[in-house]
């Protein structure tokens, strides 16, 4: 298989899905399925296909630079309450605990 030749940077992909999508901004998974089916124009790929293909990691800090630095095409609230509930939630269970100030101290373990 040729190599896909990016007209356009992974940021740049990752933008132009989060303007158009609702349910990209929402989900990883969704975003990085709309963003190689934009590169690409398929929706199903064999594995070696892969390897040609922007990595999660790669979309994902794009999203979060996009939302979480830029404050554009941010999560749905509710979403955006249920992550912050369930992140808060792994860490408890995995021993740490928020102090007062709202911030994880992730040196002490309860």
């Amino acid at each position: 298989m040729a190599k896909v030749c990016l007209p356009m940077t992974v940021y740049e992909y990752v933008e132009k899905v989060l303007e158009r999508s609702p349910a990209a901004r929402n989900s990883d998974l969704v975003c990085l399925a709309e963003v190689w089916r934009e590169m690409t124009g398929k929706t199903v790929f064999y594995i070696y296909e892969f390897v040609d293909l922007p990595s999660f990691a790669s979309i994902e800090r794009a999203k979060r630079i996009i939302q979480n630095t830029e404050g554009r095409y941010k999560k749905d609230p509710e979403v955006e309450e249920m992550t912050k509930e369930q992140e808060k939630n792994y860490l408890r269970d995995m021993g740490y605990h928020a102090e007062d100030s709202g911030q994880l101290n992730f040196l002490q373990k309860e």
